[in-house]
Parts: structure tokens; sequence; C-alpha cells
């Protein structure tokens, strides 16, 4: 895969299932530019970027400095004023070197077909991340309770109860209640149906699927196998990712309580259990878990 710039790596997966730590192992290699979530491809200039997504700005400038770029906001207007994402991505991958990889892991992408086939332009390799349906959604009730109670802390007394809306204590309850888990299992068939789709027109030379799942548990060998894929030597640093996040990653770029680990934790991945008996599974969930746990040609 020795190119002339650099190439893009897309992953592609639901929110919440080891992207944010699957990047950072990546960045680990010398040779892989990492950033936080870039979401850039969600939108067709830079000026729309840069005004729905402000955040995200974080996430181009450490890429920039990495690359050994100016990077302070009149510089990156000046830059990238009126370029659309393809445009944009081009020029970063010029900017990262010949050999090199540049990856994108922003979960919104694979629940549109429109951005699929948009990023598809640039011919990248994929990386389909697929978790448990369970973990996803065990993990996705957690964090918004986690917001809520976060946001009663910060409230007090008689302003805390008025500020309370309707919308917010029915998410909470419906949490606590279970009515959710449908939602969020409908959310990961949905997600999966489309990367499977999309993916399905697309070289099986350029994508591979990585489960979560063994990639906390037998991190070795699946970086040894990732590097494979790539033609490239592993780097011990791709084990220690809390050693080399990008310090733009925060909440909304990624999840930053992987920076609160220190070693990969293969029973945490599988804590939904303690939660929920498989047997809450509908059918359709089944026959996509099922399906995706079927190797493929480049397994």
């Amino acid at each position: 895969m020795n190119q002339s710039s650099g190439r893009l790596i897309v992953v592609l997966c639901t929110a919440r299932s080891g992207s944010t730590l699957l990047a950072m192992m990546l960045g680990g290699h010398h040779r892989i530019f990492a950033p936080p979530e870039m979401h850039l491809f969600r939108y067709p200039d830079f000026e729309t970027w840069r005004q729905k997504y402000p955040k995200a700005i974080a996430s181009l400038t450490w890429l920039l400095e990495k690359t050994g770029q100016p990077a302070n906001e009149t510089d990156l207007a000046d830059r990238f004023k009126g370029k659309d994402p393809e445009t944009i991505y081009r020029e970063l991958l010029a900017l990262c070197g010949p050999d090199s990889f540049l990856v994108d892991k922003t979960p919104p992408y694979a629940r549109d077909p429109g951005v699929l086939n948009r990023i598809e332009r640039l011919r990248p390799l994929y990386l389909w991340l697929v978790r448990h349906p369970l973990g996803v959604a065990g993990s996705l009730m957690t964090r918004r309770s986690q917001s809520y109670l976060e946001r009663q802390r910060q409230a007090k007394g008689l302003v805390r109860k008025a500020k309370r809306t309707w919308a917010q204590l029915h998410n909470h309850l419906g949490d606590l209640i279970g009515s959710n888990l449908q939602g969020h299992l409908q959310g990961w068939r949905d997600t999966h149906n489309n990367i499977e789709s999309f993916l399905s027109g697309i070289p099986q030379d350029r994508w591979l699927r990585v489960h979560y799942e063994r990639l906390v548990a037998s991190p070795t060998l699946e970086m040894e196998r990732l590097c494979a894929w790539l033609a490239i030597e592993p780097e011990p640093e791709m084990l220690s990712p809390w050693e080399n996040a990008p310090a733009a990653l925060v909440w909304d770029l990624g999840d930053e309580q992987v920076l609160r680990q220190d070693q990969f934790d293969a029973r945490g991945a599988e804590r939904w259990r303690e939660r929920f008996d498989e047997r809450v599974l509908d059918q359709r969930t089944r026959e996509i878990m099922e399906r995706l746990q079927q190797p493929t040609g480049n397994d």
C-alpha cells in the first residue's frame, strides 16, 4: 500500500463501540496519524463544518500541529476557505507524507449513506468495528444516566427543579425501566445494515472487520493482524494507547473516559452480561450479529 501521499483509513461503527481506543492504538504507530473525531464529511464545506460543529476544529488543529503546520484560526480560515471535505482531505493526506495513514473515526458517518458515498470518492481503507449490541446499548444508557446526574449536580435547589424539562425526565426514566433498550438496538441494526450494504460494493482488500471484544482481549494479536493488512510492522507503542492520546480528545470528539484507563479491560467488554439477559435480543438483531461473526476473506 505504498503511496506518494498518505492513505485515509475510515472507521465505520456505532457510537460506544470502542472507536476511540482503536484509533489511539493505531495512532501509536509512527506512520499513522489518528486525530480525535473530525466530523468533516458530514458537512458540504469548511465554513459550514466550522459553524455547525466547532468543537472539531480542535481535531484539525491537532493534526496540523503534528505535521508542523500553522494551526491558528486565521491560518485555518485562509487555508481552507470554500473547500469541500474531499479537497481538504487530499491536502491533509499530502501533509501526512508518503507511506503514512490518516485515521478518521467519526461514528455518525455510518448512519448516513450519502456521507459514505462522499467518503468513497477518496477510495480509502475501511475498518468495520463491531461491538456486541447489548454492550453498545448498555454503554449508551450508562452514558446518558451519567450525563443526567452530572446536570443535576450542577444545578441547585428549586432552580434545578424548575429547569428540569419533561424530555430530560422522560429519557432518564426510560433508561431506568429499559424502554429505550429497543431503540438502541434498532440504532445498532440500522447502522450495521448501512455499513454492510455500503461495503458490499467495496473491494474486499479495502476493508477489514474488527471486533471490539477481541481487540481488548487480544490486543497484540489484533494489532499484528491490522498491521499485516496495512503492510506495516507493528510497534510497541500501539499497545500503550493511553500514553499517546491526542491532547484534543474530549467528550463529543471521542470518549474521554478511555484516558482513565491504564490497561485493556477484557472483562469490561462483557460487563453488559451483569445487566442484560441475551434473550432480550430480537430475531433481527440476532441474525445480524450471527452474520457479523462469520469470517471474511481477509480475516
